[in-house]
This record gives C-alpha cells, sequence and structure tokens, in this order.
C-alpha cells in the first residue's frame, strides 16, 4: 500500500507500508498489536465473542503463525459475564519480558513472553486505562477516577502501587512526554485539561505538579470519544471535542496550553492515529481519511484501511528483512539513490583498489546500518476482505529537503535538531550529515555573499565528533582545486553540480583575505582534530592562498610579502608550495616567494641561488652569517664556493663572523695551492680578497707556512698595489702633483720628509689606506714565522723588481727598510728630502759618511745655500783628505768668503808639503777679489 501525503508522490519519499502478514483469518476483526523484541507480533480481536490472541513468530524473513490463545482457557478465573468481555488494549513491558492485556470489564492479566504463560497471581480488576511509563512502570486509572503509578516485575508477582503518586477523580489521561532527565509530563483530564509534571528520582519522592493547560465546556467530551484524548508526538497532545455546534473538532495543543490547531471535522471518528508531528489517521465508520493538520487540509481517504494502531515499542526490521517483502527491494534502491556516499572526486595518485574497497564498505555500511523502526501497524482489506498487517514506513526525515527555496532552511533547522536528539545510531549520523549538507549548500546558493562567517558555519557543522562532513566540498563548488578524494551523498549530486555551473566564487570580495582567515582558523588544534581529512584541506586552501599570493599588487592595500606568508604550514607542505610556485608562470613575486620558502625549509644552497639570480646579496649575506655551518657544502663544493664568491665581490664589507667561517672553510676543505688560488683570483673584492689571505697566512702554522703561498699572496698584493695607485688614473696625478710641489719645495729648515709627505697626501685615500694596512699585517704576518728570512728575501727581491723604477712606492707602503743606502740616498737627493739626508748622514758617521757626504755635496753644488748648509753642518768631519775632495767640488760661483770659516779651520790641518799643490790648484779659478780675502 503507498500512502499520497504529499502533492507530488515521487517513488518512496512518501509514507509507504510493507505487509508482514498476509491472509490474516478472515473470521476475525483485528485491532490490537503488540512486538516482542521485533521477533514475536501478537494481534488481538476486538470483537464480544472472540478474544483471541494471535501469535506470529518471525521465520528467516518472514512472520508466520505459531499460536492462537483461546480466552476460554481463562474462564474458571473470571467471574464476570465471559460473554460481553472483549480486549480494550494490549501492552508490552520487553525489558521484564510480560504482555499486559486490558478486558473491557476493568481485568488487567498480565503474561509471560515470549510463550504467553499466563500469571495468575498478577491480576488487577476495575482498570479503565493504562499507559506505560518506563520498563517497570505503569500509569493505571481506574473505572473510579483513581490515577495511580504501578510497578510491574518478572517474577509473577502482583503489581505494586507507587504511593507517591494517587490522583482523584480523573476521567482520563494521556501516554507520558518525556522531557529531559528525571522529568515527565502528561495530560490529565478532569473537570479542566491540565499537564501533570512528575518528577521522579530514587533518592528523592517523586512530586507532582500540577497546571491548567486548557478550560473545557461542560459536556465538551462525550464519553464515546474520550478514546481520541492521546499524545500527539513528543511535544504535543492531541483530543477532539465538540464545540458549540455539536460539531467534532481534532484540537492539537502544545503541553504549556498553546493550541496549535483546531480543525473541525465531517463526522464523528472510530479511531485516530497519529503517523508524525504531522499527519493523522481518521478512521471513519465507512472509510479512513489522512489529515495534514499542519495546513488543515485532508489528503486521502483510503476506502481499505480496518484498524490502525500505534504501539510503545517498535518493530524493527533490518535491511535483509526489508528486502525480502513486495517493495522492499524498491525502498531500499531508493534509500541508497539517496544517502549512499559516494567519490565525488578522487585523489588522481590514490590507490584504485583501495577507493573501489571503500566504495563497497560504504555500500556494506548503509546495508548493516540501516534499520527501519516503526510502532505504527495498518489492518488492511481487500475486495475479497482479506486481511493483511502493514508496516507503515515513513520516508527518512531528510526526504523533506526537497527544493531549494530559503524556506527550506527553517526545515533543515528542525531536521539538524531532532537528528542530533535521536542518539548516535549509524543511519542517523547518515541522514544527519545529509542535512548539514543541504543547510550549507542551500546558504551557498542563497547568500549575497560568501565570507569567514560562511566558512565558519562549515566548520560549526563539520568540527564535531565523529562527523565525515567535508569542509573540501566547499571549495570544490566554487571550483577551486581540491586536493584528495570528496565523498558524498548521491541524492546531492545534482545540487551540487548545479551550484557549481553558477561560479560562486564571484560571491567573494577579498579572496586572499578570506583565505588567510580560513588558515587562521585551521591552526586551531582544538577545531581540526575533528575535521574530516584535514590535511588536504589544509593543502587545498594553502595552495590556493599561494596562487593568490603571487598575483597580488605590493599596493598599501596588501600585507607584505612576508607577512602573507607567515600564516603558512611549510613544515607540512613546503614541498607541495615550492612545486606549484616553480610550476607556476611568471610572476612579480616567484623568486621572492620560493626564496622565502626555501628559506624556511632550511634548503640554504637554493636560497642562495635565488638569491644570487634576484642579486639580493644581503640575503646571501644574511644566510652565510647565521646558517654557514648548516650549508651542506659537500653536497656540491663548487657551487657553494661560487656563492661565496658572488657574495664577497658584491659586498663592501663582510661579517666579521662570517670571514671566521669562511676562513674556516678555506682552511678544512681548500687544502692545496692550486685550489686557494683558484678561488682567490675569482675574488674582485680586495678588501675581502687580501683579508682572506692573510687568515690563510695567519692561520697557518710556523712550521707548515707555505712559500707557495706567501709567494701567491705577495705576487696578488703588488698586481693590487699597482691597480690601487700606479694604475689608478686620479691617485696617480695626485701623487705626481704632489711629489712634483714636494722636490721643488727648498726650504731645508722646515721641509718635512718624503715620507711624511707621502702619508699626509694619502690620509683621505681609503682604498689606498686599506691597502697599505693590509700589507703591513702581512709583512708582520711573515716577520713571525719561523722562514721570515726566507720569505723576508722574497717579498724584497719581488717588490723591488716590480716597483725599482716607481720608488714612490717603497715610501707609501713603509717598505724603504729594503733599499740600500746608495739607493735611500739618490731618492732623497731626488726629491730634495733634507730631513731624510741629515737624518742618513747622522745614522752613518763611519767609514761610509765621506762618500755619502761628497755625493750630496756634489748633488747640491749649484745650490749655494743648500751647498753651504750641508757643508757647515759637518765641518768636524771635514779634515785632512776629505776638505780637498771638498774644494774640488765647490762651484766656482760660491764667494769664497762664504768658505772663510771652512778654509780657515782646516787649512793650517793640511801638510803644504804634500797638499799645498792641490789647494793652489782650488784657488786658480776664484777671482783676485776673492784672492784678497784669503
Amino acid at each position: 500500500m503507498e500512502l499520497n501525503l504529499t502533492a507530488d508522490n515521487d517513488n518512496f519519499e512518501n509514507i509507504t507500508s510493507l505487509t508482514l502478514v498476509n491472509n490474516l483469518p478472515q473470521d476475525y476483526d483485528f485491532k490490537y498489536v503488540s512486538i516482542y523484541k521485533s521477533l514475536h507480533i501478537f494481534l488481538a480481536t476486538s470483537e464480544n465473542d472472540n478474544n483471541d490472541i494471535f501469535h506470529y513468530i518471525k521465520d528467516g524473513n518472514q512472520f508466520v503463525l505459531l499460536f492462537k490463545h483461546d480466552y476460554s482457557e481463562f474462564n474458571e478465573l473470571d467471574s464476570n459475564n465471559e460473554e460481553s468481555v472483549k480486549i480494550t488494549d494490549m501492552k508490552v513491558l520487553e525489558n521484564i519480558d510480560i504482555l499486559i492485556v486490558l478486558y473491557s470489564n476493568g481485568n488487567l492479566k498480565t503474561f509471560t513472553l515470549p510463550d504467553l504463560m499466563y500469571n495468575y497471581k498478577a491480576d488487577l480488576q476495575n482498570i479503565k486505562q493504562i499507559e506505560i511509563i518506563n520498563n517497570q512502570e505503569c500509569l493505571l486509572l481506574t473505572n473510579d477516577g483513581l490515577l495511580n503509578s504501578y510497578k510491574f516485575s518478572k517474577n509473577n508477582d502482583l503489581p505494586k502501587q507507587q504511593k507517591c503518586l494517587t490522583i482523584n477523580n480523573i476521567k482520563m489521561f494521556s501516554e507520558p512526554i518525556k522531557k529531559k532527565g528525571n522529568e515527565l509530563i502528561f495530560i490529565i483530564l478532569d473537570e479542566n485539561l491540565e499537564y501533570l509534571l512528575v518528577t521522579t528520582n530514587k533518592s528523592v519522592k517523586e512530586h507532582c505538579e500540577s497546571k491548567l493547560l486548557y478550560k473545557l465546556d461542560k459536556d465538551c467530551l462525550s464519553d464515546n470519544l474520550n478514546v481520541y484524548f492521546k499524545k500527539l508526538n513528543e511535544k504535543n497532545l492531541m483530543f477532539l471535542k465538540k464545540n458549540k455546534d455539536s460539531q467534532t473538532e481534532f484540537v492539537t495543543i502544545k503541553c504549556d496550553g498553546e493550541i496549535i490547531n483546531e480543525i473541525k471535522l465531517k463526522n464523528d471518528p472510530i479511531e485516530i492515529t497519529s503517523l508524525d508531528e504531522n499527519y493523522v489517521f481518521i478512521k471513519y465508520e465507512t472509510s479512513t481519511e489522512i489529515l495534514n493538520f499542519s495546513n488543515k487540509e485532508s489528503i486521502e481517504t483510503i476506502d481499505n484501511i480496518t484498524n490502525t494502531q500505534r504501539i510503545d515499542n517498535y518493530l524493527s526490521l533490518d535491511w535483509e528483512m526489508i528486502k525480502c517483502f513486495e517493495k522492499g527491494s524498491k525502498f531500499l534502491d531508493f534509500i541508497k539513490s539517496k544517502y549512499l556516499v559516494q567519490p565525488l572526486i578522487q585523489d588522481p595518485s590514490g590507490n584504485q583498489i583501495a577507493i573501489d574497497i571503500q566504495s563497497e564498505q560504504e555500500n556494506l555500511f548503509i546495508e548493516k546500518n540501516y534499520e527501519y523502526k516503526s510502532n505504527i501497524f495498518i489492518f488492511t482489506h481487500d475486495t475479497e476482505n482479506n486481511q493483511s498487517l502493514e508496516f507503515l514506513i515513513k520516508p527518512p526525515a531528510t526526504t523533506k529537503l526537497r527544493n531549494f527555496e530559503q524556506e527550506t532552511l527553517n526545515i533543515c533547522d528542525k531536521l539538524i535538531e531532532k537528528l542530533s536528539d535521536e542518539g548516535i545510531e549509524e543511519f542517523n549520523s547518515i541522514q544527519l550529515q545529509y542535512a548539514k549538507y543541504y543547510k550549507l549548500l542551500l546558504n551557498l546558493f542563497h547568500n549575497d555573499v560568501i565570507d569567514i562567517t560562511c566558512f565558519q558555519n562549515w566548520i560549526n557543522m563539520a568540527a564535531v565528533k565523529d562527523s565525515t562532513l567535508d569542509v573540501k566540498l566547499l571549495f570544490y563548488i566554487l571550483n577551486w582545486k581540491v586536493y584528495g578524494d570528496i565523498w558524498i551523498n548521491k541524492g546531492l549530486l545534482k545540487i551540487i553540480k548545479k551550484l557549481k555551473i553558477l561560479k560562486l566564487e564571484s560571491k567573494i570580495g577579498d579572496k586572499m583575505l578570506f583565505l588567510s582567515n580560513i588558515l587562521i582558523i585551521l591552526t586551531n588544534d582544538k577545531i581540526c582534530k575533528n575535521l574530516s581529512d584535514i590535511f588536504h584541506l589544509k593543502k587545498t586552501v594553502t595552495l590556493k592562498y599561494i596562487e593568490y599570493v603571487l598575483e597580488k599588487k605590493d599596493d598599501d592595500n596588501n600585507p607584505s610579502l612576508i607577512d602573507a606568508m607567515n600564516i603558512i604550514d611549510v613544515e607540512q607542505f613546503g614541498e607541495d608550495i615550492i612545486k606549484y610556485v616553480e610550476e607556476s608562470k611568471v610572476s612579480e613575486f616567484k623568486n621572492q616567494l620560493l626564496l622565502h620558502l626555501y628559506e624556511r625549509k632550511n634548503v640554504f644552497l637554493k636560497v642562495l641561488e635565488i638569491a644570487l639570480k634576484m642579486e639580493n646579496y644581503k640575503k646571501m649575506d644574511e644566510i652565510f652569517t647565521l646558517h654557514f655551518k648548516d650549508i651542506p657544502y659537500k653536497e656540491d663544493k663548487d657551487l657553494f664556493l661560487k656563492y661565496i664568491i658572488a657574495l664577497i665581490n658584491n659586498c663592501k664589507d663582510i661579517n666579521p663572523n662570517l670571514l671566521k667561517n669562511i676562513n674556516a672553510f678555506i682552511k678544512g676543505e681548500l687544502t692545496g695551492i692550486e685550489s686557494r688560488k683558484a678561488f682567490i683570483n675569482e675574488l674582485t673584492n680586495n678588501n675581502i680578497k687580501f683579508q682572506l689571505l692573510e687568515n690563510i697566512i695567519k692561520n697557518s702554522s710556523n712550521k707548515s707556512m707555505d712559500l707557495d703561498t706567501v709567494s701567491f699572496t705577495l705576487d696578488l698584493y703588488i698586481l693590487e698595489i699597482e691597480r690601487v695607485t700606479i694604475k689608478h688614473d686620479n691617485f696617480n696625478a695626485l701623487l705626481n702633483n704632489g711629489i712634483t710641489d714636494f722636490e721643488k719645495d727648498m726650504d731645508f729648515k722646515n721641509k718635512i720628509t718624503l715620507q711624511e709627505y707621502c702619508n699626509e697626501i694619502t690620509k683621505n685615500e681609503k682604498g689606498f689606506l686599506n691597502l697599505q694596512k693590509r700589507w703591513i699585517g702581512f709583512i708582520e704576518t711573515i716577520e713571525l714565522s719561523e722562514n721570515s728570512k726566507e720569505y723576508k728575501f722574497l717579498i724584497e727581491n719581488k717588490f723591488t723588481k716590480n716597483f725599482d723604477k716607481n720608488d714612490i712606492i717603497f715610501f707609501l707602503f713603509k717598505m724603504t727598510y729594503i733599499l740600500s743606502k746608495e739607493t735611500k740616498l739618490s731618492i732623497y737627493l731626488k726629491y730634495n728630502d733634507f730631513k731624510s739626508l741629515i737624518e742618513l748622514l747622522e745614522n752613518n758617521k763611519d767609514k761610509e759618511f765621506e762618500k755619502l757626504f761628497l755625493k750630496v755635496l756634489e748633488n747640491y753644488k749649484n745650490e749655494e745655500m743648500i751647498f753651504l748648509k750641508f757643508l757647515n753642518s759637518y765641518s768636524e768631519y771635514q779634515t785632512g783628505a776629505i776638505f780637498l775632495k771638498i774644494l774640488d767640488i765647490v762651484p766656482n760661483t760660491i764667494i769664497l768668503k762664504l768658505l772663510r770659516d771652512f778654509v780657515s779651520k782646516n787649512i793650517n790641518n793640511l801638510e803644504i808639503t804634500e797638499k799645498m799643490l792641490t789647494f793652489q790648484m782650488c784657488l786658480q779659478n776664484v777671482s783676485q777679489k776673492e784672492k784678497q780675502f784669503f
């Protein structure tokens, strides 16, 4: 049987039923059903002359008649008129294996299950109504209007009255509604309609609180309608009443008294049975009407329903059992078409065998965990009056989600709340996931913007324990590249496909800000621990974020690249990010981004490679300074040297710690002179080059100092000296002009030395001074070595050989100590360095003095004043033979009287006999006037 309870009859999205038992006995009017552990079905009639109970048992995948129990077996135990007695209610207390049967004469009998053995000690009399509270307790209403709570037991004893709950003058009451904890609510009818709040606790005596719910007019409920005062669902009550026009009205009301609906019925019904929160069966004499009380409309009228009953416990049918019924397979196919989880996208790197296995597991999961429970049963008949017992199947709750209107969001909210409250049954979890997805997809469609609040909604739905909701679906719908698998319910596939076509990415404002906020949220471990496939979720967001970083414009409205990258989990996704960036098209920030990534990954050789390509020597200096010992230079020593050379050649100065590390590297790795030469020859930054050379020499032990290294270093210095001085046009011009001025200066008394003058004119030449300082340090290092004589000899020879024609170089680099006395004399005379000449003569007052002194006089014989200055300065050395030699030098231009002191001092010491001739020869060229002087 199929019940069309909605406007469209879309397959199994409507309430339907499966036939449990066919061809019930035709002579019986079956009305009552009880279920015991989903294995036993007990059917009872409602006829006055026949109160048999039929016992059906599950046999494989069907129910078969096991036994028929005849009420006549108990005649001797009942004093009432048996012919007038009929069954009025039947309930199972499953946990204590008891069936309770209430008869029209007020007798209440209990039977032990499953064999339906009568418990003759447990009879109660004068009972009008019975409702179950829990597994052992029932509320019993007597014909006298007394309401009591009774506790039943397994040992066949008489039910015990619970004295804590006794209420008088009750006409009828509803099934109890469980509220929370140990609270129950049920509705009582006395003169008014009231609800009763009962709190039960093992340690606290049970207490009651009665509150007016609804004021009833007298005679509004007639006796034959009392039976229709029932619980509608877990929150609401339904009952029938007469209005002023004596019309019967169907009323639904909340437990706090708020009326939901009042609907006029066409006739007085015989029976009403609630299907769910929206629908009820209303049985009349000749037909059954299905009423949708939410919109007060009658949906359908069915003629073949004999009776309906909603029972206290449930019949549960598993997948295999349902499949055996006539429409069972089609119904199960419908379930799979909606809820079976299958791959929406597959990770290309995934194992197809594993995916196939998971697909099969998903299929088995739904078959294993789908179990339909129902407590609504229908007795039907066909045209030949063959009766059947129908098992009512309502479609899963989420089949109500049939359109994409905004109002559907309210249905989603109610479903999510309902399914969340119903516990952790596996099929409930599937439906809950379906409802959550549906709501999220609705919001994507209807919201004007997609922002971080939207993403947070996805997180809130997904980040709960045991959730399988995949947040990556959001990015799939946005047409972004998604990593990993996405498994989704089949019923959602069409919706997802349509949403992708809408290009919803346009609803995102600042995409980079959107993604950065997401990445920040995903750093919260408390959130992430419950998210499905968090690795691929983070990877998807991270690489999309990188895409926007590559496209960003470096302006005031965007964060700097480094700030933008600080939120990236490079440790986890560094390789993926690097691969993505390297494969991307040319970007202004591509190299800068790679530089940052490799640095955070500590791949320093790649950092150096990219920094060199970018000519970012500051970064190279930083990496070498901070991470020199961490760079795996042994992987490619030549490449490592290339980066060091590039850094040195492009830096004015270098960090002392880095210089120390480079020296250590040279010492440890460049052990041969040839490798060191090759390295040094690549350096163009002479300042650092010579610091390294000096350290090479300093770091060598005295015994192991290499002559080749000293020679190589010396050659480099000589080249550098030439470059900085002789071949440097500006410096050379400065030097030549200055020396020319110095040479022309004939101020004997005040003129400074040539060395002092060189120091003065070069005092602002930084390049020269640095080289001079390094050279002096080099020389000092050589002097400390064990082979200093050999090295000094090498230095003197090479320096002299290269600069013998550039005598000023010796003064500039403090190398005059290697010059001979004759060479120094020649230089001092050349540049008229009077003080240095005097110092030279003063330091050589020995057998060489005469030679040196005569050369000085000879040099200045045409400079009368200078000549006389020197001549008069050393008169004590001018005796004997030297006197005559001096007379040979004296120029004719010098006035003899200027020589008076010189001659008078020395002529008496001459041996006239031997030297007079010489003296006379000296005077031959003296004028007559000058001779008179003598």
